[in-house]
């Protein structure tokens, strides 16, 4: 307890970006990782319902933007495509950090999505595209 006798408030850590299929909150103390491990499951965070299966569906949506094809290629997202995800990751952020409350410090690394320069040259002919 704190000298001045309130309760003292433990402070979680977690830095939060999406790692292709791997969630999007990663323990950044050791106090986080003790209790949590190195990736935290936000479906054991008791957040509400809608916010799990919003992360969720960001989580997929996310990964979408890899080009499964060959991952060095360009992403299949337009610019349109990527400013809505990097809208819908921003606000989740938010409300995440609203949710959590106090005792969580959340620092945002999530990577802005922006359409890839090389994705029309790409898309006429992705047989012989090299970069």
């Amino acid at each position: 307890m704190p000298r001045d006798g309130s309760p003292s408030i433990t402070r979680y850590r977690a830095r939060f970006f999406h790692d292709w299929s791997s969630g999007w909150l990663w323990a950044d103390n050791g106090e986080t990782r003790r209790v949590f491990g190195p990736t935290i499951d936000h479906h054991q965070l008791r957040l509400p319902p809608p916010l799990v299966e919003e992360l969720d569906r960001l989580g997929s949506w996310h990964d979408r933007s890899l080009n499964t094809s060959n991952p060095d290629y360009p992403s299949p997202f337009r610019q349109q495509e990527c400013d809505a995800f990097n809208q819908a990751v921003a606000a989740a952020f938010a409300q995440l950090s609203v949710e959590l409350g106090d005792s969580w410090d959340l620092v945002d690394e999530t990577r802005q999505l922006a359409e890839d320069r090389d994705l029309d040259r790409y898309m006429r002919d992705p047989r012989t595209f090299r970069r």
